[in-house]
């Protein structure tokens, strides 16, 4: 049994989860993923409509909105040291959480600038504190 309109749906459903992968913005991500969710029960009963690429598009999805969360968390910490009054905390916080975001996120180092500036400024006043 062919059912255009499904066909249809799943294409646009595939471009969207394409554009979601691409665009790397949670929110579209989660958004994806709730499409994939509702679509499980279209997929029981039109089994041979979720085809391999399909799968790997969800798959990609939910290991890329893994690495947005964890972003997330790391720029809300980034973003939190960036107030601590306690300057060896926040040098220690703002170090570990810019190495976190390149190694398992893939910051880039214009994303991370201003936290990098900030660690760079602590550091320079741990240093003369220690003198």
């Amino acid at each position: 049994v062919v059912v255009p309109e499904l066909e249809k749906f799943l294409t646009a459903l595939k471009e969207e989860l394409t554009l979601a992968l691409a665009s790397e913005n949670l929110d579209r991500v989660n958004s994806a993923r709730a499409a994939i969710w509702g679509m499980q029960g279209a997929f029981q009963f039109y089994p041979k409509y979720r085809d391999r690429n399909y799968l790997n598009l969800e798959q990609d999805l939910e290991s890329l909105q893994g690495k947005l969360l964890k972003k997330k968390s790391y720029m809300a910490e980034l973003e939190q040291a960036m107030t601590n009054t306690n300057t060896q905390q926040a040098a220690r916080t703002l170090r570990a959480n810019i190495d976190r975001c390149k190694k398992h996120c893939g910051c880039s180092d214009i994303e991370l600038a201003p936290y990098q500036a900030k660690l760079t400024a602590l550091e320079k006043e741990l240093a003369t504190t220690e003198l």
